[in-house]
């Protein structure tokens, strides 16, 4: 009975009594209870957020004002506590007319989150795009043309760029359009990221497509540093399989970083550094959003956004000077 146009405010009682009474006669819980409990968990992280987000925003609001009155004197908490403040109260701002149906859109978010597979993809396009330049001997011959060998690598560089970029775009239009065509509630887009399961005490002040597009953003940052990477390393080793081999290794590293960092430590700045390392876009938009620099309390996924700002322009650089460098006869 479930109108994905008008979602109930609360998970319906007779489910709730199916979970957990068993039956009267029997004894015995519902045989079918395993779908029942995969309809609850479905229906709960859907409802709960669009029920709760503004009084655990609220209480978030009041636990820093407490701490203030307290007499708390480190400096970085209450800056901390004064960004957060400022953002939660424009959280509070946004209302929720009524409910909406967020399933397509917390499956979509769970899965742009931890998507890897395309920067394996981008590795899989560009790992051989000077390598193979090289092993043929082509690098060669136009290293001593008219164009030279510095003209030619920032060719491949610009080509292995555009490549990356009309690919990632192909790719994120895919599987955006996908949740479009099978959403049966498209005004999701414009609630507050708030509703989404496990962003209901995210402090960012945007809409779940604002979310989504920011997502695209950050990742596609990392798409082109990782395409950078690749194309050194193709330059570098000269050889394609050599390439292909340190090449994976690098491209792997986020995964297993994102895979195991909470095991070795529970450190709150040594979990955030490895959050950037990682790629991991939900934290960075959620509620510790926030690192410690120099006592300044910075948006994490602003550091995020400057450290891969910062690898491509120094490996596209340093790809540059090398190539220029290289000519003709290292080759």
């Amino acid at each position: 009975n479930f109108n994905p146009s008008k979602p109930p405010v609360v998970v319906p009682s007779e489910l709730v009594e199916k979970l957990f009474v068993p039956d009267k006669h029997k004894g015995e819980f519902s045989p079918d209870v395993d779908t029942d409990r995969a309809i609850f968990s479905q229906l709960n992280s859907q409802i709960q957020p669009q029920i709760n987000y503004r009084a655990e925003v609220q209480e978030q609001l009041e636990n820093y004002d407490r701490n203030v009155r307290r007499g708390v004197k480190d400096e970085y908490i209450l800056a901390l506590a004064k960004n957060l403040t400022e953002d939660y109260t424009r959280v509070l701002e946004n209302s929720l007319e009524n409910p909406v149906d967020t399933r397509g859109a917390n499956v979509l978010s769970d899965f742009m989150g931890g998507d890897f597979i395309v920067f394996f993809a981008v590795f899989i396009l560009l790992f051989h795009i000077f390598s193979s330049e090289i092993q043929s001997g082509r690098y060669a011959q136009f290293s001593i043309s008219k164009y030279g060998a510095k003209k030619f690598a920032r060719a491949k560089i610009t080509s292995g760029f555009v490549q990356t970029l009309l690919f990632y775009v192909c790719y994120c239009a895919e599987y955006f359009g996908i949740f479009l065509a099978f959403s049966k509630d498209n005004s999701v887009l414009f609630s507050p990221v708030q509703t989404l399961a496990n962003y209901d005490l995210s402090s960012e002040n945007m809409s779940v497509l604002t979310y989504l597009l920011s997502v695209m953003g950050v990742r596609l940052l990392y798409c082109l540093a990782v395409c950078s990477a690749v194309m050194l390393v193709s330059y570098i080793c000269k050889r394609t399989i050599l390439a292909g081999g340190i090449g994976i290794i690098f491209t792997a590293v986020p995964l297993v970083i994102s895979k195991t960092y909470e095991q070795f430590t529970c450190e709150v700045d040594s979990t955030k550094l490895k959050i950037i390392l990682s790629c991991d876009v939900f934290n960075m938009f959620h509620s510790i959003n926030y690192v410690n620099i120099f006592g300044t309390p910075i948006k994490l996924y602003y550091i995020y956004i400057i450290s891969m700002a910062a690898v491509i322009i120094a490996v596209t650089l340093f790809l540059s000077i090398l190539s220029a460098k290289r000519g003709a006869v290292n080759v």
